[in-house]
């Protein structure tokens, strides 16, 4: 029972330390974003993915691929996963800021964050079809290997949308956020509205094996990366930037996380 009493102290004066504070709950959820990039290059690059396999590979191709690089690729699924989960904190610290903006309407942090938890489940689940496309190489035909591996590319750039939506609420409300020192400036709306747009072509990787359009086309590869990494890191620099002045624990107008009462029946924080 000493032993229990001297864990129970220790955790306790753990948790009243500075390390497990909010504020450094609030950077670690916002770095989560920038840790996200990360796992993502790490898990693309170990898979022998940068660039990415072509489209119009043949099925013999496409399972060879995966068998000189199947190591790779089981480590790279791994950090892919962890790529997705990384960016649910990073998603629940936007809508949180989101939430402490006056006046701002239920339905829109609301939609910033279940878009962003559709996106961590739905790629997710893509990153299961890779380690399925990965799994048993030697034993089955390559067309299993190239339908699983088709499956995973298409999927990929299918999530677009989820991450269209998010970006889109979260530009709103950085718009029309009336406070003087809110922690968003409304230029950083811009970014998440222009390059949303830039993925819209990815959703047609489908339709096509070369070109532009192709997952491993200029447009709906190279141009879609490129500004999805643009856009989360000047994100993720806002909300290190907004987390220490606290401004959510001292705003009257914040709405606090599971408090009903704290806005009336439409989402309308009262005045």
């Amino acid at each position: 029972m000493a032993v229990f009493g001297r864990m129970e102290n220790a955790l306790d004066s753990w948790g009243r330390s500075h390390s497990v504070s909010p504020l450094n709950f609030q950077y670690a959820c916002a770095m989560s974003g920038l840790m996200c990039l990360v796992c993502w290059v790490v898990g693309f690059a170990s898979s022998g993915f940068i660039p990415s396999i072509p489209p119009w590979w043949d099925a013999q191709q496409t399972a060879k691929h995966y068998r000189d690089h199947e190591t790779g690729i089981q480590a790279g699924t791994v950090m892919m996963l962890l790529s997705a989960i990384l960016y649910l904190p990073f998603t629940i610290a936007m809508a949180r800021h989101m939430q402490c903006i006056p006046n701002i309407d239920y339905v829109i942090h609301t939609l910033q964050l279940a878009a962003g938890i559709v996106a961590t489940t739905t790629y997710t689940v893509t990153c299961m079809a890779l380690g399925t496309a990965n799994f048993r190489l030697a034993h089955r035909p390559p067309e299993i290997t190239q339908a699983f591996s088709d499956l995973y590319w298409i999927a990929s750039f299918f999530e677009a949308l989820p991450f269209t939506f998010q970006s889109f609420a979260f530009a709103y409300a950085t718009i029309v956020d009336p406070r003087p020192r809110r922690p968003f400036p409304k230029s950083i709306a811009l970014i998440n509205i222009a390059v949303p747009v830039l993925y819209f072509p990815s959703t047609l990787v489908h339709c096509t094996t070369t070109g532009v359009l192709a997952w491993n086309g200029a447009i709906s590869y190279w141009v879609a990366v490129v500004g999805f990494f643009v856009q989360i890191l000047v994100d993720v620099i806002c909300l290190v930037l907004a987390a220490p002045s606290d401004i959510c624990a001292r705003d009257k107008s914040c709405v606090e996380i599971g408090e009903p009462d704290s806005h009336d029946a439409r989402g309308i924080i009262p005045h």
